[in-house]
C-alpha cells in the first residue's frame, strides 16, 4: 500500500522452478520489461532462506525474462516469492514505522469506542464484565474456588452488553478492593442489589452484598431455567460506620452461572466512577446518559437509548499503591437509574518489533501508507538530477495534504465516535 502511494509499478511474482542462480532470478512474467528496464530497483525476496532478503537489480534481459543482482545469494532463488520495489524493504519499513510514530503522536491513531458500563449510584467497575486482563481473568475482579472465562451474547438483547462472565463450578466472584474502595460513598444509604443472570440449575447462583467481610444481603436464586434473569434483593440500609463494603457473585451448586451484569440502586451522594484507564488514558471526550427502567414483576429491565443527555463532568487518574485507575468525577447527582456512556479516543499500541502487529482501519492504512510514502520521497530529494527532485517534492506535498485531510477530526472527538447498540 505504500509503494502504491508513489504512483509507480508495483511488479509481483514467483521465480521459476529452473533457470535462476545465485545471481540472477528467472521468471517468464518479466518478459513484459524491456531490456536494462529494470536496472537499480531492489528486488525483495519475501519467502525462502534467508528470508526477506533485499538484493539490487544490475541489469534484466526482456527476451529470457532474467534479472541480475548483487549481492550474490547462497543459492538459486528457484519457487521464491518476489517483489521488484522502487527502495529497500528496510527504508519502508523504517518510513512506515516513522509514520506510525508521528502520526502517534499527534493523537491521530486511535480507536473510537464507548463505555458504558455504570448505572448512576452505582460505581461497581466493570460490572458489565467487558474488560478482562486475560481469558481467564475479569479485570478487576478476584475468582474463588472455581474459574471464570468469558462468555459473548451479542445477539442476545435481554443481556446488558455483549459479554458475561461464566463461572464453571461452586465458587465466587468478588470484586477487587482497588475498586471496591469507590462503594464507600454508599454507606448511610437504603440499597437496593440487582444482577443479570443464567443458569440451568436452580438453588446455584445469587449476587450478594457484603459489609465490612459479612454477607448482609442476597439476591434470589436464579430459577434455574436456562434463560437470562433478573435476580434483586431490596432495601438493605448501609449502616454509616461501614468500612467496606464490596460485592460478591456466587455459585453455590456445581454448576455453571453466567453473571452479564451487576448493580445498585439507591446511592444518594456517588460522584466518582472508576473506569478502565488503560483504554481510556485521555479520559473520556463526553458523557452523557439515558433511563433504565426496571420491571420487578416481570423480571425485566426497559432503556430509552434514543434519548442521550449531556453530563457535566471531570477526569482524574488516580494511584492505587502501585496501580494507576481513572476516575470519571460528575459534577452534579444525576438522576437515578440512568446508564453513564463514555465515549473516548484510544490510542492504539503501537509494535515495538518485526513480529508484532497493529490492527488498523482502513481509513487508518491509508494514513500510515501515504505518510510513509511521502517520507520515501523527502528522503529522495537530496539525490538525482533536478526534474526527479522536483517530481519527488510536488508528489510528497500532494501526499501530505491528503494526510491531513484524511486525518483531520480524528483525534478525540466524540463527534467522531461510532456508537454501539446499548443493550441495558
Amino acid at each position: 500500500m505504500t509503494v502504491d502511494q508513489l504512483e509507480v509499478p508495483q511488479i509481483t511474482g514467483t521465480a521459476g522452478g529452473s533457470g535462476s542462480s545465485t545471481s540472477t532470478m528467472r521468471d517468464n512474467d518479466l518478459e513484459r520489461f524491456g531490456d536494462n528496464d529494470l536496472i537499480g530497483a531492489w528486488l525483495y525476496f519475501s519467502s525462502g532462506s534467508p528470508t526477506f532478503t533485499d538484493v539490487r537489480i544490475t541489469d534484466n534481459v526482456q527476451s529470457t525474462g532474467i534479472v541480475t543482482y548483487r549481492p550474490t545469494l547462497a543459492a538459486a532463488p528457484d519457487l521464491l516469492t518476489y517483489e521488484i520495489l522502487p527502495y529497500e524493504s528496510d527504508a519502508i519499513h523504517t518510513s512506515i514505522n516513522e509514520a506510525m510514530d508521528e502520526l502517534y503522536d499527534a493523537g491521530t491513531l486511535v480507536r473510537n469506542i464507548w463505555l458504558d458500563h455504570w448505572v448512576t449510584g452505582s460505581p461497581i467497575y466493570n460490572s458489565t464484565f467487558e474488560y478482562w486482563s486475560s481469558t481467564s481473568a475479569v479485570d478487576g475482579w478476584t475468582v474463588g474456588t472455581t474459574s471464570v472465562s468469558r462468555r459473548s451474547y451479542s445477539s442476545d438483547h435481554i443481556v446488558p452488553g455483549q459479554n458475561a462472565a461464566r463461572l464453571a463450578a461452586a465458587g465466587t466472584l468478588t470484586l477487587d478492593d482497588k475498586y471496591a474502595q469507590f462503594l464507600q460513598d454508599l454507606s448511610g444509604d437504603s440499597v437496593t442489589l440487582r444482577a443479570w443472570v443464567r443458569t440451568g440449575s436452580s438453588t446455584n447462583s445469587r449476587a450478594q452484598l457484603l459489609v465490612d467481610g459479612s454477607v448482609v444481603a442476597s439476591t434470589d436464586y436464579h430459577s434455574g431455567d436456562g434463560q437470562w434473569e433478573l435476580v434483586s434483593a431490596d432495601g438493605y440500609n448501609i449502616a454509616d460506620s461501614a468500612t467496606k463494603i464490596t460485592i460478591r457473585l456466587q455459585n453455590s451448586a456445581a454448576a455453571t452461572g453466567d453473571f452479564g451484569a451487576v448493580w445498585l440502586e439507591g446511592g444518594t451522594r456517588i460522584r466518582e466512577y472508576p473506569f478502565p484507564i488503560g483504554m481510556a488514558p485521555n479520559g473520556p471526550d463526553a458523557v452523557f446518559s439515558y433511563t433504565v427502567s426496571v420491571d420487578d414483576g416481570n423480571k425485566t429491565t426497559t432503556v430509552n437509548p434514543r434519548r442521550l443527555d449531556g453530563v457535566r463532568y471531570g477526569f482524574n487518574e488516580y494511584r492505587y499503591s502501585t496501580d494507576e485507575m481513572g476516575v470519571l468525577e460528575l459534577q452534579s447527582t444525576p438522576s437515578r437509574l440512568q446508564v453513564l456512556r463514555m465515549p473516548t479516543s484510544v490510542p492504539l499500541t503501537l509494535p515495538s518489533a518485526d513480529s508484532e502487529s497493529i490492527e488498523v482501519t482502513r481509513i487508518d492504512s491509508l494514513l500510515i501508507a501515504k505518510m510513509a510514502a511521502a517520507k520515501l520521497l523527502l528522503k529522495d530529494m537530496m539525490h538525482g538530477p533536478a526534474t526527479f527532485r522536483q517530481r519527488a517534492s510536488e508528489r510528497a506535498q500532494v501526499l501530505l495534504q491528503e494526510v491531513r485531510q484524511l486525518a483531520e477530526g480524528r483525534g478525540a472527538t466524540a463527534g467522531n465516535t461510532a456508537p454501539l447498540a446499548p443493550t441495558w
